[in-house]
């Protein structure tokens, strides 16, 4: 299965992290937005994470259809007709605003990761779901935070005892 994650920021690369982990060789597809977004990130950093990237222009995205079974991607990609043979995998990445975390670009997904039974009551309303928390988690409910992935950071207002 060939997957691909949709990113334009360091935050979005940051959020899939622990996705990538699940797949073999997945693609990190970054779209050529503004590099600011990329400030400092070395795609050298993918490779703990087994991953590639590549990088596409915003106008090419139609391209990747069938290139991949699944994109996953916290956004709607900016696209004249729907991709036919890759699937299109959105992936919750906040409660906080409800406007911005429950709107119609759900309605595109052909799957949707959500945190828990609150999001899935709203989103599932809008696509087929899947309830899985929140990835990014992961590493701390599984006592094997990685101190390099923190950065500056209070660790020990982070201890789970």
């Amino acid at each position: 299965m060939r997957i691909g994650f949709l990113v334009w920021n360091t935050f979005q690369v940051g959020h899939f992290a622990e996705i990538m982990r699940q797949f073999d060789e997945p693609d990190v597809i970054f779209i050529n937005r503004d590099v600011s977004g990329l400030k400092n990130f070395d795609p050298q950093w993918l490779t703990r994470y087994g991953a590639y990237s590549r990088f596409i222009r915003e106008t090419d995205l139609a391209s990747l259809d069938g290139e991949y079974d699944a994109i996953l991607a916290q956004f709607t990609p900016p696209l004249s007709k729907r991709w036919k043979k890759t699937k299109l995998v959105m992936c919750q990445y906040s409660m906080a605003k409800p406007k911005t975390a429950y709107n119609a670009r759900w309605l595109a997904s052909d799957l949707g990761l959500v945190y828990g039974g609150f999001s899935d009551n709203i989103i599932g309303k809008m696509c087929p779901t899947v309830l899985c928390g929140n990835a990014r988690f992961d590493p701390l409910f599984e006592k094997r935070l990685d101190s390099e992935f923190l950065g500056p950071v209070d660790k020990v207002g982070l201890q789970i005892t």
